[in-house]
């Protein structure tokens, strides 16, 4: 089967459920057109609680008092945060007319992070199978948790650019403890969120084969 037009479009900052409500209308699209979505974007800070965190206290997920929104979402993992700073990825991509799997499709988008990564000096590596994500030296960066509707992606990837990573403190966020998550920043590296998109959109296309028909920014 061939694969379908795949749209990017970078939104910046957001706020969760309009982010939420794209999504599910990007997908009923999916499912009726040859097409798929690739938004880039950012948060107001919020944290989110995958499918494994539902049925858990707050008080058991993070030590520190919240005060931001919490979403409980149905993407999978635990629980992470979200805000100014961070680059967001939602793929809602028919996974079958790219002929991709899901293993696939989440070892591209971690490449893709890893390579742009290295385009910016920073060394890391990729845990597919205990605590999925990318990590450097100091931590880990960036962040996978999808859901899969009628073969199309849902949720997706966060990674640490600017953002403050002490909100990360109190929370065991996709099950690693606040003091071992790293940013970009902190590498001593300035980049933008929309700029490091730009850079990952490329490498993406090259890991994952998905080719992008148009690009747009809507900020």
């Amino acid at each position: 089967m061939s694969a379908n037009n795949v749209e990017s479009q970078y939104l910046g900052l957001i706020e969760f459920d309009k982010a939420l409500e794209l999504q599910h209308q990007y997908h009923a699209q999916v499912s009726l057109e040859n097409k798929s979505y690739i938004l880039g974007l950012e948060h107001p800070t919020v944290m989110t609680l995958g499918l494994r965190a539902h049925k858990l206290a707050l008080s058991d997920i993070c030590s520190l008092p919240i005060d931001y929104p919490v979403h409980k979402i149905s993407r999978g993992g635990l629980a992470t945060i979200h805000n100014p700073g961070q680059l967001v990825v939602y793929p809602i991509v028919n996974l079958k007319k790219q002929g991709l799997s899901v293993k696939g499709f989440v070892e591209s988008l971690f490449l893709a992070t890893q390579k742009t990564l290295s385009e910016l000096g920073i060394e890391s590596t990729i845990d597919l199978c205990d605590q999925p994500g990318v990590y450097t030296s100091k931590g880990k960066i960036a962040f996978c948790g999808l859901q899969i509707k009628n073969g199309i992606t849902l949720h997706g990837l966060s990674i640490n650019i600017s953002n403050d990573i002490s909100l990360f403190a109190g929370i065991q966020s996709c099950g690693v403890s606040g003091p071992k998550i790293d940013s970009v920043a902190k590498h001593g590296v300035t980049y933008s969120p929309q700029d490091f998109y730009k850079i990952w959109l490329k490498h993406f296309n090259l890991e994952s084969g998905v080719k992008l028909s148009n690009t747009s920014c809507n900020t």
